[in-house]
């Protein structure tokens, strides 16, 4: 009797097994096991799969070590380490190096035991693991797609602005030229006048200054790189924004002013990705004011901190506001009010903004007429 019951059990056993080995290998998962004690871990024929491991290899930890990706390898042990008695649970990402020479992105969970409430370490852990490489690989494709839509954005804007710019750059190198002129003239006369020579060279070096800005901010947004995120000052980056972007507001009759509430954080974000949603939503609000009186040509961009963490950004206008049947449609892909818009660039600000940690929404002015544009995002 005790011996059928025995097999009954075995065989119960093996089934359970079987089922769950089905189950881990039908749903991706690759489970495991790791008894500290002894250094053993055992990983399921679905985890062995994953990685294209030998069915006969044994592994310890410092054997199984050297499957991590060596860039992952200390994340790895941050995580282990995080592991007490009161959090048993954890979960951690990284890449681990496959017997084919690829590498394979895992997302693990486990849970580990204690011998006693107090002790120092655990005694085992178990866990599964999910292979997560395709959809790491699809997201970095997204980003990438994405970074290049937003150069080639940058690129067409500056394009539509390569008049006024042309012409923004033409003056200080006029100016440059007369005052040369008019300091060689002087050095010829018998007694020069050395402090009006002074003067004139002051001008030239003060209109190369600023030449060399206007082509120092079109070639930092024509320039194609990978996203830089780092601390930003808000203020700063608004007025450059508006500096670009004041011939065209001029030859429109637009005014534009920023104010930047005192002691405003700074913002951990890339610079020419978030001047590049601040142009798409002036150009936007300088566009809602062309049928409007000179006198409501108005945009007012305002710098405050925001929700908890946040720093906020609105750009108001004195336009006609947004009509109610637009608002559904406004951040939708190829949806555009203008003629020749593509209708690409408030869903490539939104994107961009989300990929920030941050947002961005439109809504008609609560007083007044107008539409406002708020873009929130992460303190650095």
């Amino acid at each position: 009797m005790q011996r059928q019951k025995l097999i009954h059990a075995r065989q119960a056993l093996q089934q359970s097994e079987a089922r769950l080995a089905l189950a881990s290998e039908a749903s991706g998962l690759g489970l495991w096991t790791w008894h500290v004690p002894a250094d053993i871990i055992w990983l399921s024929p679905g985890y062995r799969a994953i990685l294209g491991l030998n069915a006969e290899t044994r592994f310890g930890f410092e054997a199984f070590f050297q499957l991590v990706h060596p860039e992952d390898r200390a994340a790895m042990r941050q995580g282990f380490a995080a592991v007490t008695a009161k959090q048993p649970a954890f979960e951690v990402e990284a890449r681990f190096l496959a017997s084919d020479g690829s590498t394979r992105t895992l997302l693990s969970r486990g849970r580990a035991s204690f011998s006693r409430p107090d002790a120092p370490y655990f005694d085992s852990l178990v866990g599964a693991s999910l292979d997560v490489s395709q959809q790491r690989h699809a997201e970095t494709e997204h980003r990438r797609q994405r970074d290049e839509l937003a150069h080639l954005s940058r690129v067409a804007t500056l394009g539509e602005l390569t008049g006024t710019l042309a012409h923004e750059i033409n003056q200080p190198l006029a100016a440059i030229l007369t005052n040369a002129q008019a300091g060689r003239l002087m050095v010829d006369h018998p007694v020069p006048d050395l402090k009006e020579l002074s003067l004139i060279l002051d001008d030239i070096v003060e209109d190369v200054r600023r030449a060399t800005g206007i082509i120092r901010r079109i070639r930092t947004l024509l320039k194609k790189a990978p996203p830089e995120v780092r601390p930003v000052i808000v203020g700063e980056l608004v007025h450059e924004t508006l500096e670009l972007l004041r011939p065209d507001f001029a030859r429109r009759g637009v005014t534009a002013h920023a104010t930047c509430a005192p002691a405003t954080p700074c913002i951990s974000a890339d610079p020419v990705q978030i001047q590049q949603i601040l142009i798409n939503l002036l150009i936007n609000a300088a566009d809602a004011l062309r049928e409007q009186t000179p006198l409501d040509r108005i945009i007012a961009v305002r710098v405050r901190p925001g929700a908890t963490g946040f720093v906020s950004i609105r750009v108001e206008d004195r336009g006609p506001g947004i009509p109610p049947d637009r608002m559904p449609l406004l951040f939708k892909p190829f949806q555009s009010t203008k003629p020749d818009g593509l209708g690409i660039g408030l869903s490539l600000c939104r994107s961009i903004a989300e990929a920030h940690g941050g947002s961005l929404t439109l809504a008609n002015r609560e007083k007044g007429y107008g539409a406002v544009a708020t873009l929130l995002l992460p303190i650095a």
